[in-house]
């Protein structure tokens, strides 16, 4: 029994670390601008593109560390299901939120 708990104990101090990194990853991603390679680029967003698509897209820009960030902030904006079709002049120094 008193291994289950240790067991237990070490599960839940793992999960809260990882929860607390990918807390601290996202906040800062919404609270940090998006640097692009010549002051403006322009972005285009094909029809039916997805949510997850466009933010692997937006990863391998190198404009968001990871998909996962972009996909919470669609979500937590209500946003999810608003992706757009059509060609996004991206600013330098724009916040995510933005």
């Amino acid at each position: 029994m008193r291994g289950f708990l240790v067991t237990l104990f070490v599960l839940v101090l793992a999960a809260g670390a990882l929860g607390w990194g990918a807390w601290s990853e996202y906040r800062h991603f919404v609270s940090h601008p998006i640097e692009v390679a010549e002051g403006e680029e322009v972005f285009q967003i094909p029809p039916g593109t997805t949510l997850r698509a466009l933010a692997r897209r937006l990863a391998e820009q190198g404009w968001v560390p990871n998909p996962y960030v972009f996909i919470a902030l669609a979500y937590e904006r209500g946003q999810q299901r608003a992706i757009k079709a059509g060609e996004y002049a991206i600013p330098d120094r724009i916040l995510p939120a933005d």
